[in-house]
């Protein structure tokens, strides 16, 4: 379910990064940058000082987990000035989990545990384009403009396959994903069906919220992912949207309950939601 105001705004104040009333960079609030892409937009950074991310990621013993990362001050890594990144769960001291930077619009963390740099988002990319972010391919389906509190940016829609399954995200400029600046490739190995997205604010100016993903819904963004050929490849049992149980899948051992494939519809398997099509 969507967050209300009043939780929006409890989740918002607990985040550290809400209360900083001062920063390392040169500018505090977004702005675009002014480099104009293939659309005509202006370009809005992903990596901002006191730019922050809330964001809801349900467990089956805890419904209201909600995680929160931001960025604070900056530091030099190989010769290149990154932007720290905190994260942690909302009323923890959270701690640093990577350093960021960006060029020509792609988006990099700097794994201090791996002493390695990742590409995280891209958005150089064009409609029909293909790329490789941690081991996975995906090709860019859509682009489009996205509206949300007065500022449009652009956004990019990427598939990729994983497990039979193709999944759809919305990536949106100087916003992310609807897991936040968490890269999508993370996520892979749990179930996102309940995942909710909060808000990403730049201390206390809200930029963008759950309510403006759902505004702009595919698969994906509600969670559901369309398998491509209808045959079950993950253990557990796979139920319709009324709750019967219509298929087991793959057992550890590789053994199949029910053998054949699912007729069209959507289903719910480990807690996420797929599309027979």
């Amino acid at each position: 379910m969507m967050m209300n105001v009043i939780v929006l705004l409890a989740v918002l104040l607990s985040c550290p990064a809400m209360m900083q009333a001062q920063s390392s960079f040169e500018s505090v609030n977004e702005q675009a940058s002014g480099e104009v892409g293939q659309d005509n937009l202006d370009y809005h950074p992903m990596v901002v000082d006191g730019k922050s991310w809330t964001v809801n990621l349900p467990t089956m013993v805890n419904p209201e987990r909600w995680v929160c990362g931001y960025f604070d001050g900056d530091t030099l890594i190989n010769g290149k000035k990154m932007a720290v990144y905190y994260y942690g769960l909302v009323g923890s001291k959270p701690v640093v989990s990577g350093a960021y930077y960006e060029e020509g619009r792609k988006v990099y963390v700097y794994n201090f545990s791996k002493q390695r740099e990742d590409l995280v988002f891209d958005f150089s990319l064009t409609r029909g384009e293909t790329s490789r972010i941690g081991g996975v391919d995906f090709e860019v389906v859509e682009e489009l403009e996205v509206e949300a509190q007065g500022v449009q940016r652009r956004a990019l829609r990427i598939a990729y396959v994983y497990n039979n399954y193709r999944f759809k995200e919305l990536w949106v400029e100087g916003v992310g994903t609807r897991e936040g600046l968490l890269p999508f490739y993370h996520m892979l190995s749990r179930s996102t069906a309940l995942d909710e997205f909060g808000s990403c604010s730049v201390l206390d100016s809200v930029l963008f919220t759950g309510e403006d993903f759902a505004r702009y819904p595919d698969d994906e963004t509600l969670g559901i992912a369309e398998n491509v050929s209808g045959s079950i490849k993950e253990a557990g049992q796979v139920y319709d949207l009324q709750g019967r149980s219509v298929s087991q899948g793959h057992t550890a051992t590789g053994a199949v309950g029910v053998v054949g494939q699912l007729p069209r519809g959507v289903y719910i398997q480990n807690g996420r939601k797929f599309v027979v099509k």
